[in-house]
């Protein structure tokens, strides 16, 4: 299979940018998760993989658009369930950035993917 100089040159300039990209110290990966709201039952809420209650802040990013679906201080629940704020309309199938920040921790982040 014969690939072009672009394909080669677009591949070095991903793994330098990879190389370059270093997460701070105080920032833990929670790893990616997958969850789908549809109402059957299974697999609707993104639970979290910890305890949530010494955590400061919880936030949900749609990784396409960079628009905040879930903001909130102190958080106590364990879950997200697809919905803009936990309360309002089903927000769209696609993957999503969280960030926990706990108190006097680490920054906890992770992926998920909500599918519908």
């Amino acid at each position: 299979m014969k690939r072009g100089k672009s394909f080669f040159f677009r591949l070095i300039v991903l793994l330098l940018l990879c190389v370059s990209c270093k997460e701070p110290d105080d920032w833990v990966s929670l790893g990616s998760y997958g969850f789908s709201p549809n109402g059957d039952g299974i697999h609707e809420l993104f639970i979290l993989p910890m305890d949530t209650t010494s955590t400061n802040q919880m936030t949900i990013i749609d990784s396409k658009t960079n628009k905040v679906v879930l903001k909130v201080h102190q958080y106590q629940e364990n879950y997200w369930n697809g919905k803009l704020n936990n309360t309002g309309k089903p927000v769209s199938a696609g993957l999503y950035n969280y960030y926990l920040e706990v108190e006097s921790s680490y920054t906890y982040y992770g992926y998920v993917y909500l599918a519908n």
